[in-house]
């Protein structure tokens, strides 16, 4: 199913007041959390590479930290799922390949919450990323629900950048929703 059928909303969200990342993502995740007006612990998947949190979200959410999709995570339900994909070569395939696991883990009405950066290829210099990663979860029933675009001066956690990459410094939280049947009947 391909997202472009289903009513979108403006993705104009911006966060601008160079913040560090651990609180640009604490806001994004304070605010897309399904659970926050029902007084409950939201399970989370982080899916990630490096560390988003600070210590009190640590207490504000149910966190299970692994990038090893199989065993007893396939097993359980999560209300949030936070994803950072490779900036490499196989960004795509890896992409496309996590966001079909999702499909089965995460709850009818949680979110996704994508960290990604824009980046080029050295030898390549082709322009990866938001796009890339749009059409992975649009081929797996998601849609783009949100946008927000984090601008910051200084990046301190991609000191180990893929040395076959070029460093763009601007950043996305993709926000994305599984495709219900409610929707679908909209379209």
């Amino acid at each position: 199913m391909n997202s472009l059928l289903i009513p979108q909303r403006t993705l104009n969200s911006v966060i601008d007041d160079r913040c560090d990342m651990l609180t640009a993502f604490h806001r994004v995740l304070s605010f897309y959390d399904p659970n926050k007006s029902k007084n409950k612990k939201s399970k989370v998947l982080d899916n990630t590479h490096s560390n988003l949190w600070r210590n009190a979200d640590y207490k504000m959410f149910s966190v299970k930290k692994t990038n090893n999709l199989s065993g007893y995570v396939v097993e359980s339900k999560f209300n949030v799922i936070v994803y950072e994909a490779p900036r490499n070569k196989s960004f795509f395939t890896h992409t496309l390949h996590n966001a079909d696991i999702y499909n089965n883990l995460i709850e009818k009405h949680g979110i996704i919450i994508v960290k990604v950066n824009d980046f080029k290829e050295r030898y390549n210099n082709e322009l990866r990323g938001s796009f890339d990663l749009k059409k992975a979860f649009d081929l797996n029933n998601f849609f783009l629900y949100d946008l927000i675009v984090y601008r910051y001066n200084k990046v301190k956690d991609f000191d180990e950048y893929p040395s076959n990459c070029t460093r763009i410094v601007h950043s996305y939280f993709m926000i994305f929703k599984p495709i219900s049947e409610k929707i679908l009947k909209k379209a």
